[in-house]
Formats: C-alpha cells, sequence, structure tokens
C-alpha cells in the first residue's frame, strides 16, 4: 500500500498541472519579475519549487502526525481501518474534484486563510529574488498557499495516520507537480493548453477515483481478513482449556 500510494501522490501531483497553472501561474509570473534581470533563471525556478515541495513535506509530516494520533485515540473502535476507508472517500473526491464533478471541494480553501495571512507579507520582503536563499525561501511561503487540492491530499494523508508514509506521499505529489510548475517558471505561457481539454481531465479524475475505489476495496479485504482471523484466534484458548481436562 505504501508503494501504491506513493504512485497515486505522484500521479496527483501531475494531473493537477492545470489547476496549478491556474493559481499559481500569475505568482510564477510575478515571482520572475522579481528577478534581479526579469529573465526565469532554471537555478531559482527549480529552487523556487524546491522550497514549494518541501512545505508540501512539511505539512504532510504534521498531517501524519495528527492522524496517527487520532487512530490511537480510535483504536478500540477498529480505528486505522476507519481512517483507511476515510483516505478511501477522499482519494474518490479529488477524483472528482480533477474531473469537474465537484468544485465545490476548493472551499476548503477557506480553513487556510488565517495561515496566509501572516505569511503573505513576508514574500515581499524577499524582493527583489537576487539570490539562491530567497529562491529557496520564496518557494517554502508560497507552499503555503491556500489551495483546494493540496489541501485535498493532505487530507487523505492525515486519514492514511502514519507521518513518514503522509511526508513520503507529499514529496511524490510535490514531484510529481515540478514538470508543470518549472515549465511554467521557465515559459510563462499555457505551452500545457492541451491540459485544458475537458475529456483529458475527466479522464485523469477517473484514473484517481479508481484508485479511490481499489483502496475500498483493500480496506474491505483487510476487515474481512480480520473477522476471519479472530475466531481462530480465540479457539486457541479454549483448545488448551479442553486439553487440560482430557489428559
Amino acid at each position: 500500500m505504501i508503494a501504491l500510494n506513493f504512485l497515486v501522490a505522484f500521479n496527483l501531483g501531475l494531473v493537477s498541472t492545470l489547476h496549478c497553472w491556474g493559481m499559481c501561474g500569475p505568482i510564477i509570473a510575478a515571482y520572475s519579475l522579481g528577478l534581479p534581470d526579469r529573465r526565469p533563471s532554471a537555478a531559482y525556478v527549480t529552487l523556487f519549487n524546491a522550497g514549494r515541495v518541501s512545505s508540501y513535506i512539511v505539512a504532510g509530516l504534521l498531517c501524519g502526525l495528527l492522524g496517527s494520533g487520532i487512530a490511537d485515540l480510535i483504536q478500540a473502535f477498529h480505528g486505522q481501518q476507519i481512517l483507511q476507508g476515510l483516505a478511501a472517500l477522499i482519494l474518490i473526491l479529488i477524483g472528482l474534484y480533477i474531473a469537474g464533478w465537484l468544485p465545490q471541494l476548493s472551499r476548503i480553501e477557506t480553513t487556510g486563510m488565517l495561515l496566509w495571512k501572516h505569511l503573505q507579507p513576508l514574500t515581499g520582503r524577499l524582493l527583489p529574488i537576487d539570490s539562491t536563499a530567497k529562491a529557496y525561501a520564496s518557494g517554502l511561503i508560497w507552499g503555503w498557499l491556500p489551495c483546494g487540492l493540496v489541501y485535498s491530499v493532505l487530507l487523505w494523508n492525515l486519514a492514511n495516520a502514519d507521518a513518514l508514509t503522509s511526508a513520503l506521499n507529499m514529496l511524490a505529489f510535490g514531484l510529481g507537480t515540478l514538470p508543470g510548475m518549472i515549465t511554467a517558471g521557465l515559459t510563462a505561457n499555457t505551452t500545457l493548453r492541451w491540459l485544458k481539454k475537458t475529456h483529458l481531465r475527466r479522464l485523469m479524475g477517473v484514473i484517481v477515483i479508481l484508485a479511490g475505489l481499489f483502496s475500498v476495496w483493500i480496506t474491505l479485504s483487510a476487515g474481512d481478513h480480520h473477522q476471519h482471523a479472530h475466531p481462530r484466534a480465540t479457539q486457541a484458548p479454549d483448545h488448551e482449556h479442553s486439553h487440560h481436562h482430557h489428559p
């Protein structure tokens, strides 16, 4: 499941390119204008995105820790299985969102506005971007920009309830976004117009939905296995007990 989650997270990053360009394209353009010569630099754009992905990893780690704590609290009620089912459901919702069938999911962006109000003023202090440190720091800040898709992936990782797995998943997600975002930073135009095609977005969404349904199947299969294994575990003491009465 860890390898599957990593692959799903990477592909979520890839298919989110259109969304990222729509939200972060103007930011990337403004960032490029903040460079000393107002021309995109491969090194600076790469460091900017490295900072953004670093923030994703930290956010994933925090969500994983929180999810792990929640799982421990509800362990008596099969907490891990409940959270795995929730993670699968969230994955299906993300697929619907990518396909354009659930635009309401973007409303969760409002949850991060309070934090962003404190971080946004810091971006101006880093202009002009005249050093590699400023480029990386700018990416660190922009990584916390409220984004419905990123938040959805974080919720998915919270439900996975494991800090290391969640951090790795967000690393995979961030790596998946790099091709599109680095291209946006270097070209500052819509060279990926093919992603705007509705049928392609829907195909991407359906793939994510299928991954979510597969996760549901894995979760239900694990639950059935546990139920079948439990009676065998409880029969052992009875057998041992009867052994003492019938030497």
